[in-house]
């Protein structure tokens, strides 16, 4: 789902590039709306990159669409998770990207939904930097319990990615 209509055909042309069309559907449109297409408990799994800020922080941008984007100006972290609540079965998982500043505010807001979180992992730029991003996976109706994996370093010192960025990549 996306709601910036650049980049829902950005994502469709990504989405045809990797030869994913038979499993990866870009649906344009507002999350928040989820009710008016979707039946609840529809998906198996749900992946969000929503804006990171909330609309009071952080410098905002010029351009409609990156300020959009990285601030919640259209939705905000609760939008997401009541729309991913809907639409995630029972034992659905649910898996995020998000910036390291609003960790507490986003597992609490999980466990408010019935999405227990279930596996963390920090994002390193470089070896030497502290995280900046995490990656979170959550089931609806989880058990209590939470795996902290290694952190993901992105880059080595040379500035060349990592081994396992590029094994994610499928280069490796």
């Amino acid at each position: 789902m996306e709601f910036n209509p650049v980049m829902a055909d950005i994502a469709r042309r990504n989405v045809a590039l990797n030869g994913r069309d038979d499993r990866i559907t870009i649906v344009e449109g507002d999350y928040r709306r989820i009710r008016e297409w979707a039946a609840s408990g529809a998906f198996a799994a749900v992946y969000a990159n929503p804006p990171y800020r909330e609309k009071s922080r952080g410098a905002y941008s010029d351009v409609d669409g990156i300020r959009r984007a990285c601030h919640e100006e259209t939705a905000t972290l609760g939008d997401v998770l009541d729309a991913v609540k809907y639409a995630l079965k029972y034992h659905g998982r649910f898996r995020m990207v998000h910036i390291t500043e609003r960790l507490a505010d986003i597992l609490e807001a999980m466990r408010a939904r019935d999405i227990e979180p279930k596996v963390l992992q920090m994002v390193h730029g470089r070896p030497d930097k502290k995280a900046k991003l995490f990656l979170v996976e959550g089931i609806r109706g989880g058990s209590k319990g939470m795996d902290v994996l290694p952190p993901l370093i992105v880059h080595n010192p040379d500035g060349s990615y990592s081994d396992a960025v590029l094994r994610l990549y499928g280069k490796r």
